[in-house]
C-alpha cells in the first residue's frame, strides 16, 4: 500500500515518479487491482493509452464487474479508434448501471464513430435525460484516485459534504465558506451557491479572498452577484479592477465598464491596455482599440481570461498569428485553462492547421467529455469538407446542451433543412470565435 499511497501525492506534479511507485505496487501484488487502474488511468492521461490496456484487463479479471474499470476501458479504446471494443465494454458498464451518465456519454461517441447514428441518437437522448446539472470545471482537481475510481457525481457529493461540515464547525472562517460556495457553484446549484457567498460577503473576509470569490462568480457567468465582491476588493487589489470591469461590461455595457477599468493598475499595465482594447471595441471605437491593443500586446502580462479578449480582437482583426501567439503567452502560466486551449485549437483551424487543431479538439473532448464546445468546434472546423464527420460532432455537441446559434444552425446547414433568417451571420468557426454575431454589449446589458 505505501507505494501505492505514495503515487497519490507526486502525481500532478511529477507523473512519471508516480507511474514508477505504481508500477512497484503492482509488482508486489499483481492482484492489487486499485494500483492497476491507478495506473491505467494515469497512463491514458499521460496520453499513452496503448499502454494503459494490460492493466485494464488486469483489473478486470480481479473486478469483472467494476462499472468504472470498464467506462475507463471505453474510454481508452476510443482515445485508440477502437470503437467496437469501447462499445463492447461500455455495454457491459451499462448492464451493471443502466443510468451511468459518464457511459452513457461514451456509448455514444463509440456509436457515432461505428457510423451507427440512429442507435447513437437514442443513446445520447437516454444521456439527456441523466445526466447531471451542468457544472464548470472544479478549481482544484480531486485525487487520482478519486478521478480514476469514482463517478463525477460522487466525487463532488463527497467534497460538498466535507466542506459544509467544516465551514459548520467553523463558521466564521471565510476561506471555508468560499471554497464551500465554489463547489456548490461548480455543482450547478446556483441559487445555493448564491446563498453561501452571501454568507461569506458578511464574513470579515481579506480583500485577496473577496475578490477570488468575485472572479469565481464572474467565471460562473454571474456578474452581479460578483460586482460587490469586486467592488469591495478593488481598493487594495489591482487585478480586482479589471475583473470589475468585465463584470459592469455584462451588466452595463463598454463604456460604463471603461469608466471603471480607469488608470492601469500597477504591473498590470499589459493586461489592463489589452482589456482596454477590447472595451473600445466593444463600444465602436476600432481605433482606438487597435492602438491599445498594440501598446499592450508590447507589454507583460498575460491573463487568461483578458488573453483570450486580446485573441478574440486580434481574429477580428486578422491578426491570427498574434492571437495564437497571445494565447500560446497565457498557456504558460495557465497550461491547465481549457478555455484557452479550446481557442488555440480554434486558431490553428483558422489558420488551416487542420490536423494540429483536431488533435487539440479531442485531447479536450477525452479531457472533459461532457462539455459541449470542443465537440461543436471540431464540427464547425470539419463542416466544410467533412460533413458526415461534423454532424456527429455538432449533434453530440447538442446532446451535451449546446442549444446557441452556431450550433443550431450548422445543424440546419448540415441536415439540408431549412436555415432560420437568423442563421446568415453564423456562417462557421470564425464566428464564434469573434462573437461578431452576437448582440452588443450594451443591448445584453439592458
Amino acid at each position: 500500500m505505501g507505494y501505492f499511497n505514495l503515487a497519490q501525492f507526486t502525481w500532478r506534479e511529477t507523473p512519471e515518479e508516480s507511474l514508477e511507485q505504481l508500477a512497484t505496487a503492482v509488482r508486489l501484488d499483481p492482484n492489487f487491482g486499485s494500483a492497476h487502474v491507478a495506473r491505467a488511468w494515469l497512463l491514458y492521461r499521460l496520453g499513452r493509452a496503448r499502454e494503459a490496456v494490460p492493466h485494464l484487463e488486469a483489473a478486470l479479471k480481479i473486478a469483472p464487474k467494476d462499472v468504472r474499470t470498464l467506462d475507463l476501458a471505453g474510454q481508452v479504446y476510443l482515445e485508440l479508434d477502437e470503437a467496437a471494443k469501447a462499445e463492447r465494454y461500455l455495454r457491459e458498464a451499462l448492464s451493471i448501471s443502466p443510468d451511468d451518465h459518464e457511459a452513457l456519454l461514451k456509448l455514444g461517441r463509440a456509436l457515432m464513430a461505428l457510423e451507427r447514428e440512429q442507435e447513437a441518437r437514442q443513446v445520447m437522448e437516454r444521456y439527456r435525460r441523466v445526466r447531471p446539472l451542468r457544472y464548470r470545471e472544479p478549481r482544484k482537481e480531486p485525487g487520482m484516485i478519486e478521478l480514476a475510481t469514482l463517478p463525477e457525481a460522487e466525487r463532488r457529493r463527497r467534497e460538498i459534504e466535507r466542506f459544509r461540515a467544516m465551514a459548520a464547525s467553523r463558521p466564521d472562517d471565510p476561506k471555508l465558506q468560499l471554497h464551500l460556495a465554489e463547489l456548490i457553484l461548480a455543482d450547478g446549484h446556483r441559487e445555493e451557491a448564491l446563498k453561501e457567498f452571501r454568507k461569506l460577503f458578511e464574513l470579515n473576509a481579506e480583500a485577496e479572498l473577496l475578490e477570488q470569490a468575485g472572479r469565481s462568480l464572474l467565471q460562473a457567468e454571474q456578474p452581479e452577484a460578483a460586482r460587490p465582491f469586486l467592488e469591495r476588493a478593488a481598493p487594495e487589489r489591482a487585478a480586482a479592477r479589471l475583473d470589475l470591469a468585465l463584470a459592469v461590461l455584462a451588466t452595463d455595457g463598454p463604456e460604463s465598464a471603461l469608466e471603471v477599468l480607469g488608470e492601469p493598475p500597477e504591473g498590470r499595465a499589459g493586461d489592463y491596455l489589452l482589456l482596454k482594447a477590447a472595451l473600445l471595441d466593444a463600444a465602436g471605437r476600432p481605433g482606438e482599440a487597435a492602438e491599445a491593443l498594440t501598446q499592450g500586446l508590447a507589454l507583460a502580462g498575460r491573463r487568461a481570461d483578458i488573453a483570450l479578449q486580446a485573441a478574440r480582437l486580434l481574429v477580428r482583426y486578422d491578426r491570427l498569428g498574434e492571437a495564437i501567439q497571445v494565447v500560446r503567452e497565457a498557456l504558460h502560466s495557465a497550461p491547465n485553462d481549457t478555455d484557452l486551449r479550446l481557442i488555440e485549437g480554434a486558431l490553428l483551424g483558422l489558420m488551416n492547421r487542420i490536423g494540429e487543431s483536431e488533435r487539440v479538439f479531442r485531447e479536450l473532448q477525452n479531457r472533459r467529455p461532457e462539455w459541449d464546445r470542443p465537440w461543436l468546434f471540431h464540427g464547425l472546423l470539419l463542416e466544410p469538407a467533412r460533413p458526415a464527420e461534423a454532424r456527429r460532432m455538432i449533434e453530440t455537441a447538442a446532446a451535451l446542451g449546446a442549444a446557441d446559434p452556431p450550433a443550431a444552425c450548422a445543424l440546419a446547414r448540415l441536415k439540408k433543412a431549412a436555415v432560420p433568417e437568423a442563421c446568415a451571420c453564423w456562417k462557421g468557426l470564425r464566428e464564434v470565435v469573434t462573437g461578431l454575431c452576437e448582440a452588443p454589449v450594451s443591448e445584453k446589458a439592458r
